[in-house]
């Protein structure tokens, strides 16, 4: 970096000789002012115009407080990614507290709503057993817990939310989720569980050629989508892989965020994926497969998801 302001500086000064010094040569009219003009103003332009375009991380790049300003201003802004990565520099460099823990976990939620399945989620737990009235951590540690299927878990942290006298629109929207929870719901144990009914029922299985792609360390996630729908899957349920082939049932228990019913949808795009690294992000390495789920007369039958495909 220092090089490329080194240049930088030389490049400045070469275009106000280039400009200014014809300019003072010439005596009449308002040439000298001109030129002093020029030479004043080029390289406040040139400062403020890198400064607008680039994100170099102008602090210190071992100053914590610098890196976490810099998360604050990225968010304000909406680049999630970019605060994300900030608020993790701030967390390497010393002992971040709850607040800066929770602010990179909600830029990380916001960037990718999966996030709260893995290395966020977990710091999420780590927040509350230490500090159990942490506001965000009880937000998004409900939200966490219904991704898991931990409802009476997610109903807990929602109503301690409620105890510590949220905004009157954030009070309003915990109270509605809290009674769609608490409402009575029909439960079915057979096999084949109906999307009408918010759920679905999926057998899994994998490709024998890619079983070895797998360590044992590796977690598979079911995600149901709106068929071509971007953004944040609706549900997503995490199992081990040595369960494999197993079936399993995603349903409106697994939403990761107050939204859509899978009971309204007429199609859900379900993928399974398989990854060693934990994440709940995609990666390349990751094996999948998908299909897509249909309403219709019930078959009898889950719905099948055949592991055959590598992310590359």
């Amino acid at each position: 970096m220092t090089t490329f302001l080194a240049w930088s500086i030389v490049a400045t000064l070469v275009a106000i000789a280039c400009i200014a010094v014809p300019l003072m040569r010439r005596k009449e009219g308002h040439a000298p002012i001109a030129a002093l003009v020029t030479a004043l103003f080029l390289p406040v332009a040139v400062v403020l115009g890198y400064v607008t375009v680039s994100d170099y991380p102008w602090s210190s790049p071992r100053d914590v407080n610098g890196w976490a300003s810099m998360g604050d201003a990225y968010l304000a802004q909406g680049h999630f990614a970019q605060a994300r990565d900030a608020y993790r520099q701030a967390m390497n460099l010393g002992d971040a507290d709850d607040d800066m823990i929770m602010a990179y976990v909600e830029a990380a939620v916001l960037t990718d709503s999966s996030a709260l399945q893995g290395e966020p989620g977990n710091l999420i737990d780590e927040v509350l057993k230490r500090n159990s009235r942490h506001a965000k951590a009880l937000w998004y540690g409900g939200i966490r817990s219904l991704g898991l299927g931990d409802v009476e878990t997610a109903k807990s942290r929602w109503r301690q939310l409620l105890d510590l006298s949220p905004p009157p629109e954030v009070r309003k929207l915990l109270e509605q989720q809290l009674a769609a929870l608490d409402a009575p719901t029909a439960t079915d144990s057979s096999a084949n569980i109906q999307a009408g009914e918010g759920a679905v029922s999926v057998r899994v299985r994998i490709a024998p050629e890619l079983a070895g792609k797998v360590t044992p360390g590796a977690t598979l996630f079911l995600i149901a989508r709106a068929p071509g729908a971007s953004g944040p899957p609706l549900a997503v349920v995490r199992r081990s892989p040595a369960e494999l082939p197993l079936e399993l049932v995603i349903s409106d228990a697994d939403r990761m965020a107050p939204g859509e019913s899978l009971a309204t949808l007429a199609a859900i795009q379900l993928t399974a994926r398989l990854t060693n690294s934990g994440d709940a992000k995609a990666a390349i390495g990751d094996v999948y497969g998908e299909t897509t789920w249909r309403s219709g007369p019930p078959s009898g039958q889950p719905t099948e998801i055949f592991i055959d495909k590598v992310i590359q």
